[in-house]
């Protein structure tokens, strides 16, 4: 099993003269990138920070990385959308033959398939799409709210999974998508030495925990088939992925404050964040706008 290290070393700098200030940064080449880290966490953490404590908490930071999958603010929904915006403007201009700025169905008659799949199951085949709608249809996560979310993704991946295209998940159609999540695993270890001296290791988990793994997500499929007929249809597969989300929620904040709160007090300081700012910067909290889909 490959397993990369990551070795960053921390330290404070004091006031020095220019000279100093580049000999320091040469020694330490990350020192520049982890700088610019702490900066982004000087922006996030008032955010996250909701009662104005100075403080994160788990709920604090649960509620963060809620809104940044699906349950998006608008203000979050604007900024993510106007991102995705201009890297998009080209393919939709080539799609918008008559430069009116807008796509009838016979121009969308040309685009990729998940957005006429998603146009045709919203039931708006004869509306007119402009840009800001367009990204909509490719990026479901973007829907007004968590249920419509949830029920285009369910729908993307019975696509993807329901080989005998029956409207439902088999078990055996269930446990291969669920090996492929398996498969993509990996996980984070942090050890500090007497200097300071952060190593962040990257690898994947062992027989034992892929076991274990599996056999939590064969009782996943059994607590979600409600009507025991060993298929999880549309609205039960539904009920799962909502499950799902706030279980790795419920995961991914666990393993933030395992290796960020260094005093063990339940709550996160500034300066704790800044001492893991190695960390944080491959954190998933810091990708809070991925999509749920992006991780199944």
């Amino acid at each position: 099993m490959k397993c990369a290290a990551i070795a960053l070393a921390f330290g404070a700098v004091l006031a020095a003269p220019a000279v100093e200030a580049a000999a320091v940064e040469a020694a330490h080449p990350r020192e520049a990138a982890l700088s610019e880290a702490r900066k982004k966490w000087d922006e996030l953490f008032p955010k996250i920070d909701v009662n104005k404590d100075s403080k994160l908490s788990r709920e604090e930071v649960t509620a963060y990385m809620q809104s940044g999958h699906h349950l998006l603010t608008k203000a979050g929904k604007a900024e993510a959308i106007k991102d995705i915006k201009a890297k998009t403007i080209g393919e939709f201009g080539k799609l918008d033959r008559n430069g009116d700025g807008f796509l009838d169905e016979a121009e969308m008659a040309a685009s990729d398939e998940k957005a006429k799949r998603n146009l045709r199951r919203r039931g708006s085949d004869d509306k007119k799409i402009d840009i800001d709608a367009y990204i909509v249809l490719k990026n479901p996560q973007f829907a007004d709210d968590e249920a419509t979310y949830v029920h285009f993704l369910a729908l993307d991946l019975m696509d993807s999974w329901d080989k005998d295209t029956d409207g439902s998940l088999t078990f055996t159609e269930y446990d291969a998508m669920k090996e492929k999540e398996r498969d993509n695993l990996s996980k984070f270890t942090k050890s500090e030495n007497d200097e300071g001296m952060i190593t962040i290791s990257f690898g994947g988990p062992g027989e034992k925990e892929i076991a274990a793994i599996k056999a939590k997500d064969d009782s996943d499929f059994k607590d979600s088939d409600a009507n025991s007929d060993e298929a999880l249809d549309t609205s039960e597969f539904q009920g799962y992925l909502k499950s799902k989300g706030e279980a790795k929620w419920k995961a991914e904040v666990e393993e933030f404050f395992v290796f960020s709160d260094n005093n063990k007090d339940g709550v996160l300081e500034i300066e704790e964040v800044h001492h893991n700012a190695d960390f944080f910067a491959v954190s998933k909290v810091l990708q809070h706008r991925e999509a749920l889909h992006s991780e199944l």
